[in-house]
This record gives structure tokens, sequence and C-alpha cells, in this order.
């Protein structure tokens, strides 16, 4: 399976580690959907569990020296792998609205990142699922062909009209993500325009 190596590739093209900032170990964490929990492990044990053990895996990568991470799963669905990008609750709490917009601009780096290097077929990037009111159906991300087809998708989320803003082009594929961009800010939503 060589999709993580080109995982890494693409968090460390993001400016994303997978060592935990907080921990002197230098140990990162993923979630086991085997153990139903948190693993806290070197990248060592990480690769022996993803290559040996095959176990599915949702791994945190982190912007160093901050408290900022997305999370990275890979699934077969049917004959093409799928990448999922997660967001947890609070990680756009920044202390102004330029900290945030570059947190944000982070995100969508990554998630451009990722399908250029990784080109797989899907790239989901959605708000963890224990955050309720968001539309679980809703992707963040959008890939289309042609922008008529993205411009013409306009959204209504809390009264806010949200439409697709695009942010790349890559393989014939126009990259688009929703503009202004809904953040969950720890007890309601918010908004904010992209940079």
């Amino acid at each position: 399976m060589y999709w993580w190596p080109l995982i890494f590739e693409a968090m460390h093209k993001s400016l994303l580690r997978f060592p935990v900032p907080q921990r002197n170990d230098h140990k990162g964490v993923y979630f086991s959907t085997t153990e139903g929990d948190d693993i806290y492990c070197s990248f060592r044990d990480l690769w022996s569990t993803i290559y040996d053990d095959h176990d599915d895996v949702l791994v945190s990568f982190w912007l160093p020296n901050s408290a900022f991470y997305v999370q990275v799963s890979l699934a077969q669905n049917n004959d093409f792998w799928q990448l999922d990008i997660t967001l947890d609750e609070g990680m756009f709490n920044a202390d102004s609205i330029d900290d945030t917009k570059l947190l944000l601009n982070t995100f969508i780096n990554c998630s451009i990142n990722l399908y250029a290097i990784c080109n797989p077929i899907q790239v989901r990037l959605y708000w963890d699922e224990d955050i309720s009111t968001f539309p679980k159906q809703l992707n963040l991300l959008q890939m289309t062909n042609s922008l008529e087809e993205a411009q013409s998708q306009i959204l209504s989320f809390r009264d806010q009209q949200l439409h697709w803003r695009e942010v790349a082009l890559i393989y014939n594929t126009k990259l688009s993500v929703l503009d202004p961009f809904p953040l969950w800010e720890g007890n309601s939503w918010g908004f904010i325009s992209l940079p």
C-alpha cells in the first residue's frame, strides 16, 4: 500500500507533522478503529500498525508549536480510494481574525497538497461527526470539471449564504471550498471569508 508515504509527503509539504508539539517524546497520535481509542506512539509504531496489522487509522497531523491539527484517514470505497480530512471542534480558535485565516489557509493547502500528491478519486473535508448541528452529508471541499457546476450550487446554512470558491486546478479538476467558511467555535457557528 503506497498511499501512506504519499499522505505523509503531502502533510510535510503543508508544514504539518505527526509528532504532537506539546510532547517531549516526539510521539504522535492516531485513532485506532480496532482499539476504539487514541494511541500515542512513535512514527515507527504507527507504520507497523498500518502495514503489519492493517488497522484502519485516523492519523493526526500537527502544525508545529500550535494546538492546530487535522486528521486524515484512508478508506477503500468499492473500486477507488478515498481520503477523508477531519477537523475537530475548536481548531480555529485563534487570537485574531488574521491568525484564524492563517489556520484556514493551512487547512486548505493541506487539502490541495493531498489531492495533488496522492491523486485519489475523492477527497472529503468534514467537521468531526460529534458536531451534530453541521450537515454530515455536506463536504467542505468540492471537486468539479466545470466552473458553472460549482457556481450554481449556492447553499444556505444558519441564515448565511455559502458559495463555492475555486482554490486550485489540479489534473483538470477544480477544487473549491465553501466561502464564507463555516467555523465551529465551541458552542456556535461562525463564518469567515477565505484569505
